[in-house]
C-alpha cells in the first residue's frame, strides 16, 4: 500500500466521488490494528501532510472503503471476466456483473501465451500484452497471440510460445508441464520478461522448482535443465506494472513482441527435450542412418 494511493483515495472520500471496489482473490481487508498502526505499516505515510492529508483521514478512508460496494474477481482472471467487471464499472453497478471462473477455449492459432495463472497480475499482463498484438497481428487471424488457459494442455495447432518470465512462474506445474510439451514437438519460443522482480534461474530457484518438477514429470532434471537451456535466447521486456510503463512505451514494446514472432530479423530459438525416449530415438535414428553407408565407407 502505497501513500499517493491512500491519498488519491482520501481525496475521492473527502469529494464525495462515486466509488466501486475490486477485490482481488489473494486481497486481505485492513484490520484494527493496521488502521491505528498504519504508520508502522506504510513507510512515509506522513509525506502528503504538506498536502492536507492528516492521519486521521487515513483512518477514515480506510474505513470508508469498507462500506462499498465490492466487486469479487475469480480465482482464475480471464478476458470475459474482466469485460464484465468494465462494464459494470462504467454503470455505477456491481449488481449488473455476474463474474464467474470458466475453463477458457483456445482459439484455432499458431502462437499461445504461456503465464503463471496463479498470480494476477501475471495474468493481467498477459491480457495487456494479447490485447496490444492483436491489432499487429489482424492480417493474419490464425497467428494472433492467445493465453493459454489455466491447466490447460498445449493445443496441437500451436508453433510458438510467448514464455511470460515472472518470479514464480517455474515453479508452477502448468507452465513447467507446458514447457514440457512445447520441447518435446520442438517448438519455438520467445522469453517475455514482464516482472521487474524476476531473476534468471539460480541454483535456490532450481532447488526450489525440483519437487514441482517431479510432480510433473519422472524426468526432474531433464526438466530443470530446460528452464535454464532456454535463457541463452535474447528476450524481451513487457512490464505495465512499471510507473513509467505509458501506453506508448507498451505499444512500443509490444511492437518489439510482434516483430521477433514474425523472425522478421532475427530467428526464434527453438526448444528441445532432451529425455530418454528422445536419447533412444535419436541414437537408433543414427543407426539407421550408418547403415545406410556404403559398404566401403569405414564408420567408427
Amino acid at each position: 500500500m502505497q501513500p499517493w494511493c491512500l491519498g488519491e483515495m482520501v481525496h475521492a472520500m473527502k469529494n464525495g466521488v462515486q466509488a466501486l471496489k475490486v477485490v482481488f482473490p489473494d486481497f486481505a481487508e485492513p484490520d484494527k490494528d493496521f488502521i491505528e498502526n498504519i504508520t508502522s505499516y506504510v513507510p512515509n505515510i506522513t509525506c502528503l501532510a504538506d498536502r492536507g492529508v492528516a492521519l486521521t483521514d487515513y483512518h477514515d478512508v480506510l474505513n470508508w472503503t469498507q462500506t462499498l460496494e465490492t466487486v469479487y474477481l475469480p480465482t482464475v482472471l480471464n478476458e470475459e471476466a474482466v469485460a464484465k467487471v468494465v462494464q459494470g464499472l462504467v454503470a455505477g453497478d456491481p449488481k449488473t456483473m455476474t463474474i464467474q471462473s470458466k475453463t477458457d477455449l483456445f482459439p484455432e492459432t499458431s502462437v499461445a501465451i504461456l503465464v503463471n495463472h496463479d498470480v494476477v497480475e501475471d495474468t493481467a499482463t498477459a491480457m495487456v500484452l494479447s490485447d496490444m498484438l492483436r491489432p499487429l497481428m489482424g492480417h493474419s487471424p490464425a497467428e494472433v497471440p492467445a493465453i493459454l488457459p489455466a491447466q490447460a494442455t498445449l493445443p496441437e495447432s500451436v508453433e510458438k510460445i510467448v514464455i511470460l518470465c515472472t518470479s514464480g512462474a517455474f515453479k508452477n506445474a502448468h507452465v513447467l508441464r507446458t514447457l514440457m510439451a512445447a520441447a518435446k514437438r520442438r517448438s519455438k519460443y520467445l522469453l517475455v520478461i514482464s516482472d521487474i522482480a524476476f531473476r534468471f534461474p539460480t541454483s535456490e530457484l532450481l532447488t526450489e522448482a525440483a519437487a514441482i518438477a517431479a510432480g510433473v514429470t519422472d524426468e526432474r532434471e531433464i526438466l530443470l535443465q530446460l528452464v535454464q537451456d532456454i535463457f541463452v535466447s535474447n528476450s524481451v521486456s513487457f512490464q505495465p506494472e512499471l510507473y513509467m510503463s505509458s501506453a506508448i512505451a507498451l505499444e512500443t514494446k509490444a511492437k518489439q513482441v510482434f516483430e521477433r514472432l514474425k523472425e522478421t530479423h532475427v530467428k526464434l530459438s527453438t526448444l528441445s527435450w532432451k529425455g530418454r525416449t528422445e536419447q533412444i530415438a535419436f541414437a537408433e535414428k543414427e543407426c539407421h542412418i550408418v547403415l545406410q553407408e556404403p559398404e566401403d565407407l569405414f564408420v567408427v
